[in-house]
């Protein structure tokens, strides 16, 4: 999990990224999702699940949005 606070903006913004095998639902082709929950600190996030035939590649797509977030401010 990653945060972003700037007291000045009054601005208190999370990230959570997971990794997580996929449940077998209906005809999925994938193996692993790679969940993105976001928001505000202290209210319920928004989340996104994006599946990914391998783990590597949800690997690699987390790691891209964890530093696309860090250049933005997130720690």
């Amino acid at each position: 999990m990653i945060r972003l606070r700037d007291h000045e903006r009054r601005m208190a913004r999370f990230h959570a990224i997971v990794l997580q095998g996929a449940l077998p639902l209906g005809n999925r082709d994938h193996r692993c999702d790679l969940c993105h929950e976001f928001g505000r600190i202290g209210c319920s996030g928004r989340v996104m699940v994006d599946g990914f035939d391998t783990e590597d590649e949800a690997r690699q797509a987390a790691t891209r949005l964890l530093r696309a977030k860090r250049r933005k401010g997130y720690k």
